[in-house]
């Protein structure tokens, strides 16, 4: 779990350009690379960089998601809980809500961030090889490091299955230009795939 913390601080200073920024983003982030799964979350050897290689599978991401969002409405049953046990204290009730509310409002501006910021792009498999995808989100390095993402990413896609297909999107052309110099292929605005 400390993994997905991990990533998270580092993705939410990577695509902020102030540590307020940051703040906002992380819980969005956060909520983001536990959706991806602990296992499908990397980070590399020295803790500047990260990325998330997940499968095109829904259903795990889905079950994941809605773990998430009941933990963040724990403060809410906990005050639940102790108001039924002693309904004349309605304080914890209160203060269960207010948290679980205020949870919520940070999860919410934060995702509304990184939608921004990404264009909202969905994940579009039109036009692209038959086979099993993989989805790349969450590349991110600390500012002002450097860090081994790009060896890190080179190594986990090439032990991934044959005919699999990794795609992902460039935030910007900086961003493609990278993405190709490791060997993706851009077939459509910013969208890049690589096929293993």
């Amino acid at each position: 779990m400390l993994k997905l913390f991990r990533a998270a601080y580092i993705c939410s200073r990577a695509f902020s350009r102030t540590r307020t920024e940051a703040a906002h983003l992380f819980l969005g982030m956060l909520f983001s690379t536990v959706a991806s799964g602990q296992r499908n979350v990397h980070v590399t050897a020295d803790g500047n960089g990260t990325f998330a290689l997940v499968p095109n599978t829904p259903l795990p991401t889905v079950l994941r998601s809605l773990g998430m969002f009941a933990l963040l409405c724990v403060p809410a049953a906990l005050g639940i809980l102790v108001t039924v046990s002693s309904p004349a204290n309605r304080l914890p009730l209160m203060l269960g809500l207010v948290i679980t509310f205020l949870l919520l409002i940070w999860l919410i501006v934060g995702l509304r961030t990184m939608m921004r910021r990404s264009g909202g792009a969905a994940l579009d498999t039109s036009g692209l090889p038959r086979g099993q995808y993989y989805v790349l989100s969450a590349v991110g390095q600390l500012p002002g490091s450097n860090s081994g993402v790009p060896a890190d990413l080179r190594s986990r896609i090439n032990a991934l299955p044959a005919d699999v297909t990794v795609v992902t999107y460039a935030e910007d052309e900086e961003l493609l230009a990278r993405y190709l110099r490791l060997g993706f292929v851009n077939d459509r605005g910013l969208r890049v795939y690589f096929r293993v």
